[in-house]
């Protein structure tokens, strides 16, 4: 299925180091939720992660990573977080 993430993820970079970013297979995901139902996971704001992401986007260096919730990538520095 063609979604609007599908539509624009080529376009999409990491504010912070400007490289490439690309959806997280499914193993990635599945380290993040873990980590977060693990209470292990903070943003690099120093918040802990709360809510499972429905998706995430990785930095082509596989180190760091931005959650997607309710379809919306949140690319805000602060709110990415390392990759588990």
């Amino acid at each position: 299925m063609d979604t609007a993430l599908d539509r624009i993820l080529p376009d999409l970079i990491c504010p912070q180091t400007r490289q490439p970013l690309h959806l997280a297979t499914d193993e990635e995901l599945e380290r993040v939720r873990v980590a977060v139902r693990e209470k292990r996971l903070q943003n690099r704001g120093g918040n802990l992660i709360e809510g499972e992401p429905e998706a995430v986007l990785v930095r082509e260096d596989g180190k760091g990573a931005y959650g997607v919730w309710n379809s919306i990538p949140v690319l805000i520095v602060e709110d990415g977080f390392e990759m588990p």
